[in-house]
């Protein structure tokens, strides 16, 4: 990882907190149409509620806020060092270019941005999966009670 100055970590830090705004106005907004009814603020019922969406974008949440949490640690640590000895950079690298052991926090960024592409992945294919199921169920090529198979 190279050395990044504390000002651009700053502004890309600032960025990404704008964006995490706007990603959490649209949660809320997906978790209205999973939680309540279409017509009203009535809770669903638990047998209608897709509980494998909620548990990913739980989970996808989850891991981002973490991720963030974990950037914003790393630059007001980078700034607290600024302030005492001058060093003007982020961790991952020494000043002299030489490489630092990993971190947990390295360790931990990778994880979930890892685990967030693949829990991503999964839903996609799911989704695709019973988009492919319910077009052949509602045009008649798959019976369920017959043995025709439904995905060709």
């Amino acid at each position: 990882m190279p050395t990044v100055p504390v000002s651009q970590e700053a502004i890309a830090l600032s960025i990404t907190c704008i964006l995490f705004g706007l990603y959490l106005s649209t949660l809320l907004h997906s978790l209205r149409w999973l939680l309540f009814i279409d017509s009203g603020w009535k809770l669903r019922s638990w047998r209608t509620t897709n509980w494998i969406m909620l548990l990913a974008i739980t989970a996808l949440f989850g891991f981002a806020l973490a991720n963030l949490s974990l950037a914003l640690q790393g630059l007001m640590s980078a700034l607290k060092s600024f302030e005492k000895d001058g060093s003007a950079h982020v961790a991952g690298r020494g000043v002299t270019g030489e490489p630092t052991s990993p971190s947990v926090v390295a360790v931990v960024t990778c994880t979930t941005a890892n685990v967030s592409a693949l829990i991503a992945d999964c839903v996609l294919v799911l989704s695709s999966i019973t988009s492919k199921l319910r077009t052949a169920i509602h045009t008649g090529k798959c019976r369920l009670r017959r043995r025709k198979p439904c995905l060709q």
